[in-house]
């Protein structure tokens, strides 16, 4: 899955990686720092032009070396995704809408990881991103928690922090802050973060093999703020563990997002990076076979998230014949018990942003949240009709 770019290939381009591996990465970053710093007034056209083909050059080598590339202004989509920030230590978190949940007062929702928020005082979280204003300058939109207006924080209480310190691979390595009353400018929109019930499945029966994605977090070991990396497999065990991916992740870019396409051509994250493959004690991102993990958000999580409502969506079964519960959104996915009788009435979340999906569509599916007689699953949307709930 492509993010919206445009990148140049400059004069050390046909050297590639090999480029990289004749004069080592901690050299090529030197490099790369050094044909970033701004130029002097005397410094001619030729000069200027010259530099940015060495820049541009030097990106194309550190991508193909570090398995990532840099994020530049074109990657306006990804503007949601920042730098969290707690004193001297940095992760990454991003803006995010949860479609199915809202909060009482108006705010900013952003996903991160528990091993960034674990015992920490919410009245220290900051939160920093860059977007490009209408006119294409590069602004800074900067959240600050503060002892008058400070940060909620929800962090996974299944979270381990002994587990965390040795860099054990935990599902519940989640969480969510809300800054009130404050929101992002209109040019930095929303990451919609995917909630599941049971799998990630739930997202796409194919999710049982595997589905392309991309990473994308702050980057700490690379120039340029953040850092991408495109078309990486993912897969879920059964379990509905981690989601284990091929994604190149970089030091800082810990509870960046696992990014997918929705149905409507929008950004959704499936989950938050939790970890990746250790070595000595340390997670090594130039390890072979590097495998990076994420760790999905559940229902039954944010159940216990104290600024987090459920919205009440309610459907009537329709079809005479009653509605088949499906263990997945999919129409090959078991059946779960017999079909819901016509004229049953049921409390759903939406599988697709429920203001948009189409009633009626069969390709729409519906999260059935619990029957009458305590079962849940999904339902297509042919089959019901929205009413309110009783």
């Amino acid at each position: 899955m492509g993010l919206t770019r445009t990148h140049k290939y400059g004069i050390l381009a046909a050297g590639g990686a090999g480029v990289a591996a004749i004069i080592g990465k901690d050299v090529l970053l030197g490099l790369f720092m050094a044909s970033s710093t701004p130029l002097s007034e005397e410094t001619s056209q030729v000069d200027a032009e010259q530099s940015q083909q060495m820049k541009d050059a030097i990106e194309d080598a550190v991508e193909q070396s570090f398995g990532r590339r840099m994020a530049t202004a074109e990657d306006y989509e990804i503007a949601a995704i920042g730098k969290l920030m707690y004193e001297s230590k940095r992760c990454t978190a991003q803006i995010v809408d949860i479609p199915g949940y809202f909060t009482d007062v108006p705010g900013t929702l952003l996903t991160t990881a528990a091993h960034c928020t674990f015992g920490k005082d919410p009245e220290k979280f900051n939160f920093s991103t860059t977007y490009a204003t209408a006119n294409g300058e590069e602004t800074e939109f900067l959240l600050e928690s503060s002892a008058d207006n400070p940060a909620l924080v929800w962090t996974n209480p299944g979270y381990d922090p002994d587990l965390g310190d040795k860099k054990k691979l935990q599902p519940d390595d989640n969480a969510i802050i809300f800054f009130p009353h404050r929101r992002p400018p209109a040019a930095i929109t929303p990451i919609k973060q995917r909630v599941f019930a049971h799998h990630m499945a739930d997202y796409n029966i194919a999710a049982l093999g595997a589905l392309h994605a991309s990473a994308a977090g702050f980057s700490r070991d690379l120039p340029d703020g953040k850092s991408i990396d495109e078309e990486c497999e993912a897969s879920q065990p059964l379990n509905g563990g981690l989601v284990t991916t091929t994604c190149k992740i970089n030091y800082g870019a810990s509870g960046g997002s696992l990014l997918v396409r929705n149905l409507f051509g929008e950004l959704e994250s499936l989950a938050v990076l939790a970890g990746g493959t250790v070595k000595d004690g340390e997670i090594d991102v130039t390890a072979d076979n590097f495998r990076s993990y994420y760790a999905p958000f559940y229902h039954h999580q944010l159940a216990d998230v104290p600024f987090l409502n459920k919205v009440d969506q309610c459907v009537m079964i329709m079809e005479p014949d009653g509605g088949n519960l499906r263990m997945h959104a999919d129409i090959g996915s078991d059946t779960v018990g017999d079909a819901m009788p016509q004229s049953s009435v049921v409390r759903v979340r939406d599988t697709l942003d429920w203001e948009r999906a189409e009633i009626g569509d069969p390709n729409v599916w519906l999260e059935v949240m619990e029957t009458e007689d305590g079962r849940d699953g999904y339902i297509r949307s042919d089959l019901v009709a929205e009413v309110n709930c009783p």
